[in-house]
C-alpha cells in the first residue's frame, strides 16, 4: 500500500513541481521565488520550511530526474546485456527527449557557478542509483564472456569517462553559439570517442555500445535550443553576449 503523504510533503512537492515548470518555461535566472510562491498562493514562510534557497529547489528537481530516469530505466525490458548497457548509459544522462527542457535549463546555467554545484549533485545521486546496477551488468557480461578487463579500477574509470562525455556535449553545444558549426560536426566525435573507450576498455564486440542514436541526440538538442530561446525572448538567448557579460563579473 502507498504511504500517504503528509500536508507538508505535498507542498514540498507542489513547490518542486511549480518551479520545475517556472524553470522550463522561464529559465532559472528569470524565475523568482515570488513566482513560484504566486503560482500556489504560498508564502514565503512555507517555502523557506522547506527550502534553503532557489539553488536548493534546482538541486531537489535535478535529483529527482536522476531518480524517474533510473526508474524508467529499470521498467524497461531489454534483449540481453549488452541492450540493458546501452539503456542504462542513455538513461543515466539527460539526453532524452522528455528531458529536453531541463537540458535546456541546465545549458543555460553552463557559464555560471549554479552549473557546477548542480552537476556535482546530479553525478552523486546518478552514481548512488546506477553504479551499482552498472558494476552487476558489467560482471554479468564477464561471465557470458562479452566483455573483460583485467584492472579492477576499469568500471569506475568507465562511469566517469560517461559523466565527461555528459559534461563535454554540453559545453561543446554551448560553445557552438558562436560559431556555424552544425550540431552534428560538434556532437559525432564525442559520441564516437565515448563509444571506442566503452568498447577498447572493456574488450566489447564492435558496435556493441551506441549509448544513443547521432539522431537522436541532435533531435534532442534542437529540441533544447528551442526551449532555451522561449526563456529569452524578444531575440532568443545570444549566448556570445553572456559570455562577455560574464568575463566582465556580469550575470545572466
Amino acid at each position: 500500500m502507498k504511504k500517504q503523504l503528509t500536508k507538508g510533503e505535498i507542498r514540498r512537492q507542489q513547490i518542486l513541481s511549480s518551479a520545475e515548470r517556472l524553470f522550463c518555461m522561464h529559465g532559472y535566472d528569470n524565475t523568482t521565488i515570488d513566482m513560484i510562491l504566486a503560482e500556489l498562493g504560498c508564502t514565503k514562510g512555507s517555502f523557506y520550511h522547506h527550502f534553503t534557497g532557489k539553488p536548493h529547489v534546482l538541486e531537489e528537481i535535478a535529483n529527482d530526474r536522476v531518480r524517474r530516469s533510473f526508474e524508467r530505466y529499470k521498467a524497461q525490458n531489454y534483449a540481453d546485456n549488452i541492450a540493458k548497457l546501452n539503456g542504462l548509459l542513455q538513461h543515466a544522462s539527460p539526453f532524452q527527449m522528455y528531458e529536453a527542457d531541463f537540458l535546456a535549463v541546465l545549458m543555460s546555467l553552463i557559464i555560471k557557478k549554479e552549473f557546477a554545484d548542480i552537476f556535482y549533485v546530479v553525478k552523486l545521486e546518478g552514481k548512488k542509483l546506477f553504479f551499482h546496477e552498472l558494476i552487476e551488468l558489467l560482471n554479468a557480461l564477464k561471465e557470458e564472456e562479452k566483455a573483460y578487463w583485467r584492472e579492477e579500477k576499469i568500471p569506475s574509470l568507465m562511469w566517469e569517462v560517461h559523466m565527461g562525455f555528459i559534461l563535454n556535449c554540453l559545453s561543446d553545444v554551448v560553445d557552438s553559439f558562436k560559431g556555424d558549426e552544425s550540431l552534428e560536426n560538434i556532437l559525432f566525435p564525442q559520441l564516437s570517442a565515448s563509444r571506442f573507450m566503452w568498447q577498447r576498455l572493456l574488450d566489447l564486440p564492435f558496435g556493441a555500445v551506441y549509448i544513443s542514436e547521432l539522431s537522436e541526440l541532435v533531435n534532442i538538442y534542437e529540441r533544447a535550443f528551442s526551449s532555451l530561446n522561449s526563456m529569452f525572448p524578444p531575440h532568443g538567448l545570444n549566448i556570445q553576449t553572456v559570455i562577455k557579460a560574464s568575463e566582465k563579473g556580469g550575470t545572466l
